[in-house]
């Protein structure tokens, strides 16, 4: 392929890209840690039976 010049544009969007990724990584990272701890997770495994009227 040889040596491959990469302009403004493209460092632009390597770098965009680059800390999109690490803020979205970072986001849904928070996010399951505070599902955790927030207790919703505990409500997904909780007994059928607690919750009959969700299970029709």
């Amino acid at each position: 392929m040889g040596h491959v010049e990469l302009g403004f544009h493209g460092w632009l969007a390597l770098i965009a890209g680059a800390v999109g990724t690490i803020v979205l990584g970072c986001g849904l990272m928070a996010l399951s840690f505070y599902s955790s701890r927030s207790g919703h997770d505990e409500d997904a495994w909780t007994d059928p039976e607690k919750h009959r009227d969700l299970f029709k």
